[in-house]
């Protein structure tokens, strides 16, 4: 499951263990190219980001200071901004290491950036933004998109290509395809259900949320309908699931102890791709932002 985020606390100052979420961000990239607030109950309370204020600002995650990282689709840059929506400037530049930049994470003091249209997932020092390798076997993924780690270390990722989800090992050597079942379409994002049974996948495609058996690959059948062009998914602190239909407009809520969906967000947005739990920009974990670090936004199976 994705963790939004923990606080961290540095030499001579006082944190907190734990940092409850009490809004989240929504990212959308082109044509709109806007950060947009949500509280918790999807009431709209300011854009972060203005539209095309950067380019194509699809995936966020915690930087260790605190900061955001987002990433840019049509650039290939990550830039890293403060949750007052000012740009600090980049952490990563576009030289063309990746290109077509989607699904971020930071997991042990590194960034994780999938290059959708270049085939590379770069490894980046989350502190210094150096690059120092390619997380997976090279050669192998045509468009990779999402990351997802198993608790062994293995890793699973989308191919939004190649219509696949393939299996590396932990050191990033390939080991082989999890699915490449005829339901994935333009495969992108990636959990696992609160049981760590079932890994659930959407599709750009058609906006379909599938249900894959963790052990086996066998595909289960559908979740629900997640409007058109389903993008990321993630849990929220409420324990549903939050969906991003870029097609439709709209971010989604499943709620596993009912097996029923709604829709969360319905008006408003434009093309949205992922959804960021985020403390309140006027709480005291926010306004401690230079005494303590909010911890990484990442996917992992615990």
């Amino acid at each position: 499951m994705r963790h939004a985020f923990a606080v961290v606390c540095l030499s001579g100052m006082v944190s907190l263990a734990q940092a409850e979420p009490t809004g989240m961000l929504v990212f959308a990239g082109p044509p709109s190219g806007w950060i947009k607030e949500y509280d918790l109950a999807g009431n709209f309370q300011r854009d972060l980001l203005e539209p095309r204020e950067f380019a194509s600002p699809q995936y966020g995650a915690f930087a260790p200071d605190g900061n955001l990282f987002v990433s840019s689709y049509t650039t290939g840059r990550v830039v890293k901004m403060d949750l007052a929506g000012n740009i600090l400037g980049d952490f990563v530049a576009s030289d063309g290491t990746l290109v077509g930049s989607t699904f971020l994470t930071v997991r042990g003091g590194e960034l994780i950036v999938s290059g959708s249209t270049s085939g590379a997932i770069a490894v980046y020092d989350a502190h210094t933004g150096a690059y120092k390798r390619n997380l997976v076997q090279e050669g192998i993924m045509e468009s990779p998109h999402t990351v997802h780690w198993l608790g062994s270390g293995e890793m699973l990722v989308t191919d939004i290509v190649a219509n696949s989800i393939r299996r590396f090992a932990a050191d990033g050597s390939y080991i082989d395809e999890f699915s490449t079942d005829p339901i994935l379409t333009q495969p992108s994002g990636m959990e696992v259900t609160p049981d760590g049974l079932t890994l659930l996948v959407t599709n750009f495609t058609n906006g379909q949320v599938n249900m894959f058996d963790l052990a086996t690959g066998a595909h289960l059948g559908q979740l629900f309908q997640a409007g058109t062009a389903a993008d990321d998914l993630t849990y929220g602190p409420d324990g549903k699931l939050y969906v991003a239909s870029y097609g439709s407009h709209a971010i989604y809520r499943y709620d596993f102890a009912t097996g029923q969906a709604e829709t969360f967000i319905g008006s408003g947005l434009r093309g949205p791709n992922s959804v960021l739990f985020i403390p309140s920009t006027g709480s005291a974990v926010v306004l401690a932002l230079g005494a303590m670090s909010l911890a990484r936004r990442g996917r992992e199976r615990r």
